[in-house]
Parts: structure tokens; sequence; C-alpha cells
């Protein structure tokens, strides 16, 4: 009987250590916090004014893009009179097409992001069936 109450007494004891040792042991932990980074906003070289007010049918714009670029690219067209957006990787002394890497048929928005695959001049091509578009 009296092991028993020892065994007991002895249990509580260590309880009691460990509840008063407790808050002085530091824990490490892991805190997640969120945060929201603004896009960047550059234009590409040479497209200042380019599609602010154009009237055409079939226009092309071209640039050097590096690889694992980030592009935000975004379209508006005139309400109703969509446009065939796409954007093709292309030979820079030939101007061969050498991929389509994206196509976007009948659009007048569009927002889009994209990272660039591979290092290569690219054309970003507007396609329209109305003039004024």
């Amino acid at each position: 009987m009296k092991k028993a109450f020892g065994g007991v007494g002895g249990f509580a004891l260590i309880i009691g250590v460990l509840l008063i040792a407790l808050p002085f042991v530091y824990v490490p932990k892991t805190v997640s916090e969120t945060y929201q980074v603004p896009k960047s906003e550059v234009g590409l070289q040479g497209w200042t004014g380019f599609a602010a007010f154009a009237s055409f049918k079939n226009a092309a714009k071209g640039t050097e893009l590096d690889a694992n670029e980030s592009l935000n690219i975004q379209v508006n067209a005139t309400a109703s009179k969509s446009i065939d957006f796409s954007v093709n990787a292309v030979n820079d002394t030939t101007g061969d097409i050498l991929a389509t890497y994206l196509f976007y048929p009948d659009v007048s928005t569009l927002n889009v992001d994209w990272i660039v695959p591979l290092t290569s001049e690219y054309h970003f091509v507007f396609n329209s069936n109305s003039l004024f578009t």
C-alpha cells in the first residue's frame, strides 16, 4: 500500500516539476505571413503608344525576351470587335515562325500571366477582321 502511495506521489512530483519548468523551455515555432507584392509595370522597348488607338487589320510587334522572364499580357480591343492574338517565337534574321506559344482567337479583353520558355525573338501578333479595332 505504501508503495502505491509512493508511486502515485512520485508520479505527481514529476508532473509538478514538468509543469513548473515547461514555461521556461524555448520551443521554436514557425509563423506564416502573407504579403501582397505589386506587379511591376515595364513597357517593352519601342512599345510606347503602339496600341493606344491603333487602326489595323494585322499588326505584329517584336522584341527579344529572355528565358524565364515573367510577363503579364493584357489585350483590350474595341467592344464587340474581337481580335485574334498570338505570341510567336521567330527567327530574328529570317522572321520565320519557330513556334506559337500563345493563341487566343476572338478576344476583346485578355489578361494572362506567362513565363517565357526560351530566349528568342518574339512577335506579339494582332489580327482583326474589322477596321478600327
